[in-house]
């Protein structure tokens, strides 16, 4: 988690953070996509008190735990909302998707049907 910093002119008293420029990849935030990726993981696997000890101490962030069950609900709610996401798909195929398998269907009975007139059973009797 980043401090960030802010400063004021002297001269015409408007406030401002150095830092913002190089920061803009943050979009606003001050975790970067890797440490919210950590902290996502992080709070999935363990308490959040021991997750953010753990990234204290392996990463050297210092992160709330309030920020860190944020961050974790976030990533969940999105992976949630994939999986629905994907098993609409399955559930609900579009009509060109039940069209393909239709035709495909049909186009490997047509075969079917051509393999059946080239097979020729012969039947003997052994007496």
């Amino acid at each position: 988690m980043l401090f960030l910093r802010r400063m004021r002119c002297l001269e015409c008293r408007r406030r401002f953070r150095p830092a913002n420029d190089c920061l803009g990849s943050l979009a606003g935030g001050n975790v970067t996509a890797a440490l919210s990726e950590a902290c996502t993981e992080a709070g999935a696997s363990w308490p959040y008190a021991t997750a953010a000890q753990v990234l204290k101490r392996l990463c050297g962030a210092q992160i709330s735990l309030e920020h860190l069950r944020r961050l974790t609900n976030r990533a969940g709610s999105q992976e949630a909302l994939r999986q629905v996401e994907e098993a609409k798909a399955l559930v609900e195929p579009t009509a060109a998707q039940v069209r393909h398998q239709r035709e495909a269907e049909l186009r490997g009975r047509e075969r079917k049907k051509q393999k059946r007139s080239e097979v020729l059973w012969v039947g003997l009797d052994g007496g």
